[in-house]
């Protein structure tokens, strides 16, 4: 049985027996629910047909206010939203305030599910049963613009949101599976809906940025793992994606969009942590030397803040997700190490080829960071430690001989006046711990940096000049005697004051094992 509802002249009286829609004006109310459309009827003006092509063939007007279809017929704070962001086109605003919302609602209630969809659609061709029960369907499941949330809990449950977007449509749906939530676990949830939306306003803003805040240190008592997932379209034939993933043992992210690619992997190893200010300090090492790279290679500054977004984010936290681990280091080890978690990173540039004369030579930027840290030894008496750091950068770019002059380069010789600069670097550093019947026997670290910059220089289309700087430093130092001497005053310190001075005396060495990848910055 269908119902029939007395409007407005300026809105469409729609019947149906199952869903709810909403004649979309300037001056009615985003949730002045009707029924859905078998007819539509004008009541309370004078309508004269004075052309037939004015109405489809299901009896709407052509040049009446488009309608909204909704899959509930709710009006709660999130509907509401979602019915305002439907008129807006940019992901930024279509997803405003939605992932905060949908995570509040699914916290804060009883349900274990909620579903909603609001599709748009022309006054003369809005869709019937079907084909909305098929647009319903692609809405959650295909549609152009998704970001899913998936966590799971200590206690066995899954939590799964899911956002999606369309040019005429807009979905959400939050469903918990495998138990019920705890009111601990409903709480945490509610917790983390600004750091959820955080991070879909990062993803979704003209230049992207990843902000994953509290989605990166997430409680272990609580969840055993987060992944958030994102595809979003951001051109013509352009996709920005992102790939966020925890769990006990290691972290994730892999982001690709138009500009390129970065990928960062961290390994969840508590053993190896350091205190926080020795992490912020070899954090603040890398970003550094991540900008100092991008300067020198030339590269994309917007790719390498999503880098640097990524480094920062899996690094902060200074425990695992299953907490913090024992450790047979102590605090001579540990100032020898850098404090991080072990990783791999890599941020990769789109290749342009901007020099039609010469289509080989490609605008490129590629940047690779890795740690690795290996404990031998069953015991405290012998053992040893191994930690290694390596960078690698592979540049090149076209730059104008005039300065101030912007390239424009073409099949005309009269444009070929460039300098093309190829840069390759490389860097590591080693640090070795060794222990003998309990007696520290080795504490070593060693850098290495090679650079190169080769420049070819062409002027009116012809090479006139190569020039190759290679810059190379090789460098190893013994601690022993640093630490032997950290360890004397300290005692002397114990036994005077009652103090230790061993973590503060030890600070010095932390900055020696830092990795550097510049020449310049390698002391002998």
């Amino acid at each position: 049985m269908t119902s029939v509802s007395l409007v407005t002249a300026s809105t469409p009286l729609i019947t149906t027996p199952a869903t709810t829609t909403v004649p979309v004006g300037a001056n009615s109310a985003p949730l002045t629910l009707a029924s859905s459309p078998a007819s539509v009827v004008m009541l309370g003006q004078d309508v004269k047909i004075t052309d037939a092509t004015t109405y489809s063939n299901r009896g709407g007007l052509y040049n009446a206010e488009p309608v909204l279809t909704l899959e509930q017929n709710v009006s709660d704070p999130l509907t509401v939203a979602m019915t305002h962001n439907l008129s807006t086109r940019s992901n930024a605003a279509r997803f405003q305030g939605l992932g905060a919302a949908l995570l509040e609602q699914l916290a804060k209630g009883d349900s274990t599910t909620f579903s909603q969809s609001i599709i748009r659609s022309a006054a003369g061709d809005v869709k019937d049963a079907s084909a909305l029960k098929s647009a319903q369907t692609q809405l959650h499941g295909n549609a152009q613009n998704t970001i899913t949330l998936t966590l799971k809990t200590t206690s066995g449950a899954t939590i799964t949101l899911n956002l999606s977007s369309d040019d005429d449509g807009l979905a959400v749906k939050a469903d918990v599976t495998g138990g019920k939530l705890t009111d601990g676990e409903r709480e945490a949830l509610a917790s983390l809906a600004d750091s959820f939306q955080g991070a879909i306003d990062g993803l979704t803003a003209k230049t992207p940025r990843l902000n994953l805040g509290s989605l990166a240190e997430l409680d272990p008592g609580l969840f055993s793992s987060i992944d958030l997932s994102a595809s979003l379209k951001v051109g013509q034939d352009q996709v920005q994606t992102l790939s966020f993933k925890a769990d006990e043992k290691t972290k994730s992210v892999d982001m690709s969009g138009p500009a390129g690619n970065v990928q960062l992997s961290v390994n969840n190893n508590a053993a190896i942590l350091g205190n926080a200010q020795q992490q912020a300090k070899a954090v603040q090492s890398y970003l550094e030397q991540f900008d100092a790279a991008q300067s020198r290679g030339e590269g994309d500054k917007d790719l390498m803040a999503l880098f640097k977004d990524a480094f920062s984010s899996l690094q902060s936290g200074t425990k695992s997700l299953s907490g913090t681990a024992s450790s047979s280091l102590n605090n001579v080890d540990r100032s020898m190490l850098t404090g991080l978690a072990d990783f791999n990173a890599s941020l990769t540039q789109t290749a342009q080829y901007i020099n039609p004369m010469r289509p080989a030579e490609a605008d490129k930027f590629s940047y690779n960071a890795s740690q690795t840290t290996e404990i031998k030894g069953a015991s405290n008496d012998k053992r040893s430690i191994e930690q290694k750091q390596t960078s690698s950068l592979d540049a090149s770019y076209h730059k104008s001989i005039y300065p101030g002059t912007a390239l424009a380069l073409d099949s005309n010789a009269e444009s070929q006046n460039y300098s093309f600069y190829q840069i390759k670097d490389q860097a590591d550093s080693t640090t070795r711990i060794s222990y003998d019947k309990g007696v520290l026997v080795e504490a070593r670290s060693t850098q290495n940096v090679k650079q190169s910059t080769n420049v070819l220089r062409y002027e009116m289309g012809k090479l006139v000049d190569t020039i190759n700087t290679p810059k190379e430093i090789s460098t190893s130092r013994n601690l022993l005697g640093i630490i032997d001497d950290a360890l004397r005053n300290d005692r002397s310190s114990r036994a005077m004051t009652g103090k230790s001075t061993l973590e503060e005396d030890l600070l010095a060495i932390h900055s020696k094992v830092l990795l550097q990848s510049d020449t310049s910055s390698v002391s002998r």
